[in-house]
C-alpha cells in the first residue's frame, strides 16, 4: 500500500511538472512581435521552455486587450507577458507579478533634425504629438482637453511615424524598447531624437491572477536562469535591448515609484 501511494505521488508530481500553461500577450508592436509574427515574445517562450524542459512549459497566446481585461476582472486563470501590476490593479487588485524581465519607459521621440525636449506636460503646450489609440496619459489629459496640446491617436507605431515624417506631429510617444529595436534593426527608420526626460518608467514582468500565482516561484527560478544564459543575452543584444536588463536610467525617486507600483 505504501509503495503504491509513493508511486502515485510521484506520478502526480511528474504530471504537475509537465504542465503546459497558456501565457497571454497583447503586445503587437516591435520588438515583441515582428514581421512574420515572430518576435521577442515567442523567443522568450522558446528560451523559457528550453531552460525548464523538465518542468513547467509555456504556450504563447495572443489576446486583444478588451478580452484580456474581462478575463482579469473575472479572476480567470491568467498569466500575462510583459505586464506591470499597476496597469491592471483597477480590474483586479489581487494580481501579482514575477521578478523583473526588463525595464522600459514611454518617451517622446521627434525627428533628429527637429528635436523636441520633454521636460514635463507644459513643454508640449502648442505642440502636436501622436500616440497609440487607447493608451492613456493622465499627466497630459488636462492640457489636451483644454486644447493646449493636440493628440493624434493612431493604430500602430508605423502609422505614428508617418504622422511625424509628414510634419503633422511634432513628436510621438514610443516605448524605449521599440526605439532601441528600430535603431538596431530598422535602417528604413530615419534618425530619431529621444528626449532625455522620459514620460514614464516601468518594469515589465509576467503578471498572474490569483488562480495562477502559485506558478510564480517556478517562473522566477527560470527568469533568474535566463539572466545568466548566454544565448538569451545574445538574443537581447540582437534585439537592441540588452541594456534594459537593469534600471540604469532611473534615479532613486523613479525607481521607488516603479517598485511601489508592483506591490
Amino acid at each position: 500500500m505504501r509503495v503504491w501511494l509513493a508511486f502515485s505521488l510521484l506520478c502526480l508530481a511528474a504530471i504537475s511538472h509537465a504542465q503546459t500553461l497558456t501565457l497571454y500577450t497583447y503586445h503587437e508592436a516591435e520588438p515583441f512581435i515582428n514581421e512574420g509574427q515572430v518576435g521577442l515574445s515567442q523567443h522568450f517562450v522558446e528560451h523559457f521552455n528550453a531552460l525548464n524542459k523538465n518542468g513547467l512549459q509555456l504556450r504563447l497566446q495572443p489576446i486583444q486587450r478588451p478580452a484580456l481585461n474581462r478575463k482579469i476582472a473575472a479572476n480567470d486563470g491568467v498569466l500575462l507577458l510583459w505586464a506591470n501590476a499597476l496597469w491592471f490593479k483597477k480590474l483586479n487588485d489581487q494580481v501579482t507579478v514575477s521578478d523583473v524581465l526588463f525595464w522600459d519607459s514611454d518617451m517622446l521621440v521627434s525627428l533628429a533634425e527637429k528635436p523636441l525636449e520633454y521636460t514635463g506636460p507644459q513643454s508640449l503646450s502648442g505642440k502636436t504629438f501622436t500616440a497609440p489609440a487607447g493608451h492613456v496619459y493622465y499627466e497630459l489629459d488636462d492640457l489636451i482637453t483644454a486644447g493646449k496640446i493636440k493628440r493624434i491617436s493612431m493604430p500602430d507605431y508605423f502609422s505614428m511615424l508617418a504622422e511625424l515624417l509628414s510634419g503633422k506631429a511634432d513628436a510621438m510617444m514610443l516605448t524605449h524598447s521599440t526605439l532601441l529595436f528600430w535603431q538596431k534593426n530598422r535602417p528604413d527608420v530615419p534618425p530619431l531624437y529621444s528626449s532625455k526626460q522620459h514620460y514614464d518608467e516601468y518594469s515589465r514582468h509576467i503578471l498572474a491572477t490569483p488562480p495562477m500565482a502559485g506558478y510564480l516561484p517556478e517562473i522566477n527560478r527560470v527568469i533568474a536562469a535566463m539572466r545568466h544564459d548566454q544565448a538569451w543575452q545574445q538574443l537581447l543584444e540582437q534585439y537592441g535591448i540588452f541594456t534594459l536588463l537593469d534600471p540604469f536610467n532611473l534615479d532613486i525617486q523613479e525607481l521607488q515609484k516603479v517598485q511601489q507600483s508592483n506591490l
